[in-house]
């Protein structure tokens, strides 16, 4: 079985976390909102199976949920087996750049995939998220 939560009927199939989440051959992951860091900090963090997958990663800026003021810049590193495939830079401040980006992958068998943050303002009440969202193929 690979890594991660697998879905059975006894579990909760919408779940946040580090992990990979499996549902027949799709998987998906949500990190959940996390704060500004000014340091890079893991938001996901998992290990394939014997499967590889066509995703979709979505980057998605942070912002103040208490208000519609500016929000803050943040980039996104991806990486697989420790080796960075794409850093993203987002923008909530002047939105003068894309807020959300998505990123498509082919992520190969037994891979470890870590996305990791680090925003600017970390001082002050913001939040961010990731998703990713594919299909397994043999």
């Amino acid at each position: 079985m690979p890594e991660g939560i697998p879905y059975s009927s006894s579990n909760v199939t919408a779940s946040t976390g580090l992990e990979l989440n499996y549902l027949g051959n799709h998987c998906y992951a949500y990190s959940g909102t996390f704060d500004a860091a000014s340091s890079f900090a893991d938001v996901l963090q998992f290990t394939t199976g014997k499967e590889y997958i066509v995703s979709t990663i979505s980057c998605n800026g942070l912002v103040n949920p208490a208000d519609t003021g500016p929000g803050t810049n943040s980039i996104f590193k991806i990486q697989l087996n420790g080796i960075v495939v794409a850093y993203v830079k987002v923008e909530t401040s002047n939105e003068s750049m894309p807020s959300v980006i998505a990123l498509d992958c082919i992520i190969p068998p037994y891979t470890n995939v870590t996305v990791s943050v680090i925003s600017d303002q970390a001082t002050t009440a913001k939040v961010g998220s990731v998703t990713l969202t594919g299909k397994l193929y043999q």
